[in-house]
């Protein structure tokens, strides 16, 4: 999971750090003010939760809120403000903008982490399904799975050229077979982020793309781990996707798309 960290001031980076760490295993990309934060996300960057101060140098806090929205690959991101301004106007501007949450600082650890939570709830949520609801649903032992899950990197590696060739175009990339595709393997395997970052990627130039098909192999590997851990399985298995396990008589369902809850992550 990569959190986008925007402030300022490098001491409250440093807490925000800190108190982002004691809820996930987060990757935090940090940016010093608005303006670096949006070459990030123009540079492919998908994060799961913005952390942001609201007044600084150049763009503002709430104009970057507003480019979040923009864009439909980020508008469901959650946005969380930071902020020492306690004014009325300025924490209704904030909510009216799409703002999951206000803390003011400087932040009281507990009422911090009560906030974030909740945020770090629904973003659970929202990122994959749990490996063993995805084995149930697809009706496949777990050796099988994780043959989905290899054939799905190798389907991702396979694509990648092509689909940064329909980005060389010079113009904003249509949906394209191959973007259908992996997005269609996303939905089916329950990798609800990834699906997000498939689509993100559609308009972005070669090399943005390729960062965001390396950034999406990542997650599948954590998921293979998951998926390990979860079943008691230390070792890839030989098998593939399109084989049966010895042990198994009959033919395993296809794998079948699902869609992501519709519950939205709580302030």
């Amino acid at each position: 999971m990569k959190v986008l960290l925007v402030d300022d001031d490098p001491i409250q980076r440093m807490l925000l750090v800190d108190l982002l760490h004691r809820f996930e295993k987060v990757e935090i990309v940090q940016a010093a003010d608005g303006d670096e934060a949006w070459k990030e996300l123009e540079s492919g960057l998908c994060p799961v939760l913005c952390c942001c101060d609201m007044r600084m140098p150049g763009m503002s806090g709430i104009e970057l809120l507003r480019r979040f929205k923009s864009r439909p690959a980020l508008a469901e991101v959650p946005f969380v403000f930071f902020s020492a301004a306690t004014d009325r106007n300025t924490i209704e501007d904030a909510i009216a903008a799409g703002a999951t949450g206000y803390i003011l600082k400087p932040f009281d650890l507990r009422g911090a982490r009560s906030k974030l939570e909740k945020v770090f709830h629904g973003i659970r949520e929202r990122y994959c399904e749990e490996t063993r609801v995805t084995q149930k649903r697809l009706g496949v032992p777990p050796e099988k799975l994780l043959g989905y899950f290899d054939a799905f990197k190798n389907q991702l590696a396979d694509s990648g050229p092509s689909m940064q060739e329909q980005s060389a175009d010079g113009k904003n990339t249509p949906p394209g077979a191959r973007f259908d595709n992996l997005q269609a393997s996303c939905a089916a395997l329950g990798l609800w982020h990834a699906a997000r970052m498939i689509e993100y990627a559609r308009s972005m130039k070669p090399d943005v793309v390729e960062r965001i098909l390396q950034d999406v192999a990542t997650i599948i590997d954590q998921q293979v781990l998951r998926a390990r851990a979860e079943f008691g399985i230390r070792e890839s298995p030989a098998l593939k996707a399109n084989e049966k396990p010895a042990q198994d008589n009959e033919p395993a369902a296809a794998p079948v798309a699902t869609t992501e809850p519709d519950d939205e992550p709580g302030a």
